[in-house]
């Protein structure tokens, strides 16, 4: 028997959820000028609609088994195609690090995505805990999907870019990352600031300032115990990417 372990902390959990199934005809239309102040599942079960985004000049025709994901605070609007278009929507809110692929609306077709609701019991939809579990399944199954799209060459250096979001407070060498990637240090440092547009010495900053304005917010931590929480032992070079970083999120 093969003695599988992980030890994984998500830097987030979801909250506020919420479960709606309904049905409208053709030439209904909803307008969010502001989007909507929660991440947002939709999945068509009948018909056809069709999603618009104004500040993006994007937009999406959803047909039958179509998952589609929706940003919150995205200004968009919908029209239903045809007659008695049906569609089932899970709501939610997410607290903590907000994951890459919740940043961006996505269209999903597989069947993979559309089984999450097709083989789940209305009567389960009603419970927020197994509500919870299926956002769970469809955010590991939009990583994947996000993991896939990249190109060849960048997926060499997500082991060292996930590392850096998990544990942003350590002090590693770069030497330690490129060897999570299997590279040579300057190709390492190379491809990293290529996909990040940050060395990765500058990525792991910006991702402690990041921690730092967070547990600032809360109001639980003075601006010393979040630096050094955050991995800063100097104040003044705190200071100095604090300035640098603080309008980046």
């Amino acid at each position: 028997m093969n003695d599988i372990r992980i030890d994984g902390i998500l830097p987030f959990h979801v909250d506020n959820i919420g479960f709606v199934s309904l049905e409208r005809n053709r030439g209904h239309r909803f307008e969010y000028k502001n989007g909507k102040d929660l991440y947002s599942f939709i999945y068509l079960e009948s018909g056809a609609m069709e999603y618009t985004f104004p500040k993006m000049g994007r937009k999406d025709r959803l047909e039958k088994g179509s998952v589609f994901f929706i940003p919150k605070n995205l200004p968009y609007k919908s029209s239903y195609l045809e007659e008695k278009t049906a569609i089932t929507i899970i709501v939610f809110d997410v607290v903590g690090e907000i994951p890459e692929p919740l940043k961006k609306p996505t269209l999903q077709r597989s069947r993979e995505f559309s089984d999450v609701f097709r083989s789940a019991p209305l009567e389960n939809l009603r419970d927020p805990l197994f509500l919870a579990s299926q956002i769970y399944a469809l955010l590991s199954l939009l990583a994947g999907k996000k993991r896939e799209q990249l190109p060849k060459k960048y997926r060499k250096i997500l082991p060292a870019v996930e590392e850096i979001q998990k544990h942003y407070y350590d002090q590693c060498p770069i030497a330690y990352y490129a060897g999570l990637c299997d590279m040579s240090e300057s190709n390492f440092r190379k491809l990293f600031s290529e996909y990040t547009g940050k060395s990765p010495t500058q990525y792991r900053n910006w991702m402690r300032i990041c921690q730092v304005k967070k547990m600032l917010k809360s109001g639980e931590f003075s601006i010393g115990e979040a630096a050094d929480l955050a991995g800063f032992s100097n104040m003044s070079f705190f200071y100095e990417n604090y300035r640098k970083y603080r309008e980046e999120e």
